[in-house]
């Protein structure tokens, strides 16, 4: 039997989709697809013509206060606690180091999905680089704290920071979230 890796879905946290938390009313669906919209532009690049008004702010902190609600109960899993022991051993030690991150996710590339039957443990890599294996579950789990986690700094960041990041990322993490989020029971 192959040790089949999930693929990054919201579906992938180890919940039903009856814990879904039902979305508060005033997140404004119009105005975040906006901003991904606005974010995602080419002359937007390192947050030249982004602005966020105190308004765009208040829709990303709702969008990461829903999104920690859907988190919370997968938090309580054994596995993440080992993680995060590892992880915390790891950077006290300052061996886990990362410039990159996977395709298509928020997880540095010396987190390592080892599929939904293996259990976290230490290893290394091909490349002689010390890497934490951990099952599907985990590394999806991961990859959407630090989703969640990037929203709130877009959040607290001013306009000023923001000319000196690459804002597309705040488009693609809301896109993110939103599949993580799902759609309202109204629609």
């Amino acid at each position: 039997m192959t040790n089949e890796q999930e693929p990054l879905t919201p579906q992938s946290l180890d919940r039903s989709d009856t814990m879904r938390v039902s979305l508060v009313p005033e997140l404004d669906r119009a105005a975040l697809n906006a901003l991904t919209e606005r974010a995602q532009e080419p002359q937007t690049y390192f947050g030249r013509g982004l602005e966020l008004s105190d308004y765009d702010r208040e829709q990303l902190a709702i969008v990461a206060t829903t999104a920690d609600k859907i988190l919370e109960p997968s938090y309580s899993d054994p596995d993440w606690k080992a993680f995060e022991d590892l992880v915390k051993e790891g950077s006290d030690k300052g061996i886990l180091r990362s410039f990159t991150t996977h395709k298509g996710t928020n997880i540095p590339t010396w987190c390592i999905d080892g599929g939904r039957k293996t259990t976290v443990k230490k290893i290394r890599t091909d490349a002689d680089q010390v890497a934490i294996e951990v099952p599907s579950r985990i590394f999806n789990l991961y990859h959407w704290t630090n989703t969640v986690e990037s929203i709130k700094n877009y959040a607290v960041s001013s306009n000023e920071t923001l000319r000196g990041r690459d804002t597309k990322n705040l488009g693609r993490n809301l896109q993110q979230l939103a599949q993580l989020i799902g759609k309202p029971d109204t629609e």
